[in-house]
């Protein structure tokens, strides 16, 4: 029950790196896939993964597309991701577009940081549905400005001394 025997743990599954773009290879295209990348080279293009991770030697010259996008190397150009996660030793120049944005004190940025735009768009249609369910709004006086006002009776001020003609 407690001795040794033959039949041994298998050995802990390791996760899958993924794609990795190692420290000396420059590679241009186009890149595709449903993974991760781990980018310690030169990449010029555009990328599109579930994880991009560039590290500190890595360089990103392009547009990026990912769920998530890690950079403690550089980037120039567009990264749009749901979560973007800047290390002080981060240098991007460009625009960066997210839904969640962590920056380390340090990390340098030349461009914006925004929102993503699908989350506008939603509280555009937010908003839309919100004046379908208003009541309709009473007609307001051009004169007034009031939605109650009513003529004034004849004979009445106007305010400024004046007398309002009679009503035919």
């Amino acid at each position: 029950m407690f001795g040794s025997s033959d039949n041994k743990d298998p050995a802990p599954a390791k996760s899958d790196p993924g794609s990795v773009i190692a420290k000396g290879m420059q590679l241009a295209g186009e890149f595709s896939g449903d993974g991760d990348v781990l980018l310690q080279g030169q990449y010029n293009g555009s990328i599109r993964c579930r994880t991009l991770t560039i590290g500190e030697t890595g360089r990103m010259e392009g547009k990026i597309r990912a769920q998530r996008v890690v950079v403690k190397g550089s980037v120039q150009g567009e990264i749009r991701a749901k979560q973007v996660v800047l290390h002080n030793t981060a240098h991007v120049t460009g625009d960066v577009y997210h839904e969640i944005l962590e920056v380390a004190a340090g990390a340098k940025v030349e461009g914006r940081y925004s929102r993503k735009l699908q989350e506008k768009a939603q509280v555009g249609a937010k908003l839309l549905d919100n004046q379908k369910e208003m009541p309709p709004r009473a007609p307001m006086s051009a004169a007034l400005g009031s939605p109650s006002a009513k003529p004034a009776p004849a004979g009445s001020s106007n305010g400024s001394g004046q007398k309002l003609p009679a009503a035919e």
